[in-house]
C-alpha cells in the first residue's frame, strides 16, 4: 500500500508580523543588555518592550503582544494549546503593574519576565522571542534542515517502507514528511477493512462526492467494485505523472493507493517528486515560476452519471481558482495543483 503525494504543510505563527525587527543581521544566539518600556501614550496599543542586543540592534515588541503569548498557567491550558484569555479584555489586561520590578531581564537563566496589572506575570526567554520574531527565508539549507529530502529516480531507488504489523508510527512518520511518498508492506489486500482500519490509525478520512473510502476497477467484474465514473482513472487509458483532487478547496494531504489484484498487462504506477521537479524549474526558469505561482487557473471536475440506485440523474460539478504552484511566508513550496 502506498501513500502519495507530498503535501507538506509547514505552518507558522501569524502573530510574528506584530514584532518589528529592525535588523535582520541579529543571530538566533544573542545578548539582550537592556528592557525598556516604550510609548508615551498610556493607550496601551501605542506601548511596547524594547529589547536592547550587545550591538546597535534591538527589537520593539507590543505590550499587547506579548500579553497575547503568555504561556502561564493562568492564561494558556497547556494540555489544550489554548488561550484562556478573551479577546475582547485582551487590550484591559495588557496593562504592567506598577511597580518598578514589572520588567525584569534575567541575563542569568535568559529570560524576559513581566509582571501584569492583575497580578498575572510571564516568562519569555530569549530563544523564543527570536525564534517569534525573525522569518526565516527560503533556501535549500533551511529546506534539509527541517528534514525534506527532494528525489528523483537516480537518488531515490526503492520507496521507503515499514511494516503494517505492528506499524511503528513515529518511524512511518518521519519517512513520509522526508521523502513525500511511503509503502506499508503486509497490508491483506483480500480484506478490505484491513486497509481502512490502517488509514484510520494514520489519520482521519477526507470525504468527497466519490466516498470517503472506495474500490474501483476498470471493469465490473472485479468484486466489490464501484460503478464506473466518468474519471480516466476508472479506464484503461494511460494517465500521466499528476496530482489528485485538485478541483477542491481542500487537495488531499495523504492519499492512499491499495492494489488489490495486479494487472496482467501494464498497471505500472509511476511516482514523481512534485517538489523536487518545482525547484529544478524554479531554479532554471524564475520567470514561468512566477507565472505559475501568482496567476490562479481554473480547477474543475465535471461529471453526469449516466445509472443510480434510484434512477435518478446525478450530476457532479467542482470547481476552484488557485495557482499551480503556492508558496508559505518563507518562500518554500507549500503545495503543488498539477495541470
Amino acid at each position: 500500500m502506498t501513500l502519495t503525494p507530498r503535501a507538506l504543510s509547514l505552518a507558522g505563527a501569524a502573530s510574528k508580523r506584530a514584532i518589528r525587527l529592525c535588523s535582520s543581521s541579529a543571530a538566533s544566539t544573542v545578548q539582550f543588555t537592556s528592557a525598556t518600556v516604550c510609548g508615551g501614550s498610556d493607550d496601551v496599543r501605542s506601548k511596547y518592550i524594547r529589547l536592547q542586543l550587545e550591538n546597535e540592534n534591538f527589537l520593539d515588541i507590543p505590550l499587547v503582544w506579548l500579553r497575547d503569548h503568555c504561556r502561564s498557567a493562568k492564561n494558556y491550558n497547556w494540555e489544550t494549546s489554548q488561550r484562556k484569555a478573551r479577546a475582547m479584555k485582551l487590550f484591559d489586561i495588557a496593562r504592567l503593574a506598577a511597580e518598578s520590578e514589572s520588567v525584569m531581564l534575567d541575563k542569568r537563566d535568559e529570560t524576559l519576565k513581566l509582571r501584569w496589572s492583575d497580578e498575572s506575570q510571564s516568562v519569555f526567554t530569549w530563544s523564543e522571542l527570536m525564534r517569534w520574531s525573525i522569518e526565516e527565508r527560503w533556501s535549500q539549507n533551511n529546506q534539509e534542515r527541517r528534514g525534506i529530502t527532494l528525489w528523483d529516480s537516480d537518488s531515490l531507488k526503492d520507496i521507503p517502507s515499514v511494516a503494517a504489523k505492528n506499524l511503528d508510527f513515529p518511524v512511518f512518520a518521519r519517512l513520509f514528511a522526508r521523502f513525500g511518498v511511503a509503502s506499508i508492506a503486509g497490508v491483506d489486500s483480500r480484506n478490505e477493512k484491513a486497509t481502512k482500519e490502517l488509514c484510520t490509525s494514520i489519520g482521519p478520512i477526507q470525504g468527497t462526492f466519490f466516498g470517503d473510502f472506495w474500490t474501483f476497477a476498470n471493469t465490473s467484474e472485479v468484486p466489490g467494485a464501484e460503478r464506473r465514473h466518468e474519471d480516466t482513472a476508472y479506464s484503461n487509458e494511460e494517465i500521466g505523472p499528476h496530482t489528485d483532487g485538485t478541483y477542491l478547496d481542500q487537495t488531499p494531504g495523504i492519499q492512499v493507493f491499495h492494489c488489490l489484484k495486479q494487472a496482467t498487462f501494464g498497471g505500472d504506477t509511476i511516482l514523481v517528486d512534485g517538489f523536487m521537479v518545482a525547484e529544478q524549474f524554479r531554479k532554471e526558469f524564475p520567470k514561468e515560476f512566477d507565472l505559475l505561482r501568482t496567476v490562479p487557473l481554473e480547477h474543475h471536475y465535471v461529471e453526469r452519471s449516466k445509472e443510480s440506485n434510484d434512477g435518478k440523474l446525478k450530476i457532479y460539478s467542482r470547481s476552484t481558482s488557485n495557482p499551480v504552484i503556492k508558496l508559505d511566508k518563507t518562500g518554500a513550496l507549500y503545495q503543488i495543483r498539477s495541470i
